[in-house]
């Protein structure tokens, strides 16, 4: 929206109902970039009534997801790219199922072209309401409506450094949203900690003393022996309490050996859970991202099929630990070349030897992580945010 309509100059607070409706105009009528009524207005109004071109220096994304609409699919166009954002660091959910969840990776700012325009892409929309109103209309549009074409002009896009990394956990355990567990902890907490300090990278400037508070009240560890969840599942789980070990040291906690820890649907009703299902059922339109980065619409049930990781997708370290440490969590979908991606997170991490995860990446498999129980990796838990407060402890 700061892209398209821009940022109202001080003083003009009272604008931005007017800048959301032009831009909502905009969007509907298929974010064409001129020769419409809606663009023109766009341009207008950033002309008059915004600062000049407003940089976004970081952003942090949680699990972005590609529809905005429950029956009927609705996208928002700068999800995908962005040229005025500077650092983009994005969350990513592996084990999400629902349909109306899929994630919404951004691209990188290389367009791609086809034949008859090097900055058009051609998009669909249906002769009907900008929304669905009833089942009926969806059925309606799944067997005789008819679609236009037209072409679409992409803006120039300026590259940015983008950086998205995947975690274990449904949506709601990336993002937050979930009721925290025993000993008052998130699995969200694990991508929260990365966020920050990759916010602090880029200088981001939080309060004197709070980062290191909210380190030492939620560890790095806890975080990622919290409770995992699935809407979809519709069986009650019991996942095993977290106990001490009698180890002094810092990980009092850690499990001597494998645990469950998957709560199933959690504090979810079975309505909801049941109102999630419908829509799995229902073969509703939605996009859907391969392994090699490609999208495409689905107009087909889900039936609560798992998400799908692109090939040079990028693993965090609470993927591999997780799997070690939690006896119940089994994604499906993880990448075949795990011993490559196992080497990839944790290669960067100064915590340990380059050559010692090297070779203990090499042939590596889940089974082998699962059941290796005397490698020392292990028994070390990463964490990029301590990193960053032992070198600035003041924070």
């Amino acid at each position: 929206m700061i892209e398209k309509v821009g940022l109202v100059n001080k003083g003009l607070e009272d604008m931005i109902p007017m800048a959301w409706t032009i831009y909502a105009n905009w969007e509907n009528a298929g974010q064409p970039l001129d020769g419409n009524m809606s663009a023109k207005f766009a341009q207008e109004f950033k002309k008059t009534f915004s600062r000049n071109d407003i940089r976004i220096h970081f952003m942090g994304l949680w699990d972005s997801v590609n529809s905005v609409g429950t029956l009927r699919d609705q996208s928002f166009p700068y999800t995908t790219r962005s040229s005025n954002v500077d650092h983009i660091r994005h969350a990513v959910s592996i084990d999400e199922r629902r349909s109306r969840m899929k994630q919404q990776l951004f691209n990188s700012n290389d367009s791609d072209s086809d034949s008859s325009c090097s900055t058009c892409e051609t998009t669909s929309t249906y002769n009907s309401d900008s929304s669905l109103k009833s089942i009926s209309d969806l059925i309606l549009s799944l067997i005789g409506r008819t679609r236009t074409q037209h072409k679409v002009r992409r803006e120039p896009q300026q590259k940015n450094d983008l950086v998205q990394v995947f975690f274990p956990g449904n949506h709601g355990n990336i993002g937050g949203g979930w009721e925290s567990n025993d000993g008052n902890q998130l699995l969200s907490n694990v991508s929260l900690r990365w966020m920050l300090a990759q916010a602090i990278k880029f200088k981001v400037v939080f309060k004197l003393g709070a980062i290191g508070t909210f380190a030492t009240t939620f560890p790095s560890y806890l975080g990622l022996l919290s409770y995992h969840h699935d809407v979809l599942a519709l069986m009650q789980h019991y996942p095993d309490q977290l106990r001490a070990t009698g180890v002094v040291g810092k990980y009092p906690y850690l499990p001597k050996a494998p645990i469950c820890r998957f709560d199933g649907r959690g504090s979810t009703t079975m309505f909801e859970s049941l109102f999630w299902w419908a829509l799995e059922l229902l073969p509703i339109s939605y996009k859907i991202e391969d392994r090699y980065g490609e999208r495409k619409r689905v107009v087909s049930p889900n039936l609560g099929e798992s998400r799908i990781l692109p090939e040079d997708c990028i693993l965090h370290w609470s993927v591999f630990y997780r799997l070690h440490y939690v006896s119940d969590y089994n994604p499906t979908n993880l990448p075949p070349d795990i011993g490559e991606k196992f080497f990839q997170s944790l290669s960067q991490l100064k915590l340990f030897n380059f050559n010692t995860i090297r070779d203990y990446s090499e042939g590596l498999t889940i089974d082998k992580i699962k059941q290796d129980w005397s490698s020392q990796i292990w028994k070390v838990i990463p964490d990029e945010l301590s990193a960053i407060l032992e070198e600035n402890p003041h924070l």
